[in-house]
């Protein structure tokens, strides 16, 4: 999701079986790169199980 004039962004990533949702905050910028960084950081916590079940929304 993107903030008014595109200044800003939220990335969600939800586990099919619960709807746990995860936000994400790229922190220098919205691009492609950015957004990966930041699903990789949020990643590195997740236990293997739900990490398998992850859908991008």
């Amino acid at each position: 999701m993107r903030g008014a004039a595109n200044k800003s962004a939220i990335g969600t990533l939800v586990e099919r079986s619960t709807r746990f949702t995860i936000l994400l905050h790229p922190s220098d910028g919205h691009d492609a790169e950015h957004v990966q960084q930041a699903v990789i950081r949020k990643m590195q916590y997740l236990l293997k199980l739900p990490r398998n079940s992850l859908t991008w929304d």
